[in-house]
């Protein structure tokens, strides 16, 4: 993939998600899709055969329950695949972190479909952590 697939990719997504500003994905990188702020970010020369997702579930506690829960939710996905719990070192929000692999096979249809997929794994993980 290149960038301006990665851009037109988003445009579709964002037509599919039914957004108002379908640029607006494509230029930030930025969407928020069900209640759930997501950065996606594509390096062409690092990395063309993924996306980065970072998908922010909130603020938590900083405290060692509230990190024991984090962890928990790690061991039970039991995939990197799948997405990884981390904390954000400045604003100390949880995150749900996924790699969509192999890009050039996604449609904007599918790129929404994984967006929304992961959306809804980011606020179940809000549930108990925030």
């Amino acid at each position: 993939m290149i960038n301006a697939q990665f851009k037109n990719l988003c445009r579709e997504a964002s037509l599919v998600l039914g957004v108002s500003d379908v640029e607006a994905f494509s230029l930030s990188g930025e969407i928020c899709v069900e209640g759930v702020d997501i950065a996606a970010h594509f390096e062409e020369d690092l990395a063309p055969d993924r996306i980065f997702c970072y998908l922010d579930v909130g603020q938590i506690d900083n405290d060692s329950a509230a990190i024991r829960k984090l962890l928990t939710l790690n061991l039970a996905s039991g995939s990197k695949a799948d997405g990884v719990f981390a904390l954000d070192a400045t604003s100390g929000d949880a995150l749900l972190v996924v790699h969509l692999l192999n890009p050039d096979g996604f449609d904007g249809q599918s790129m929404a479909d994984s967006l929304c997929r992961h959306a809804a794994r980011a606020s179940a993980a809000r549930e108990l952590l925030v």
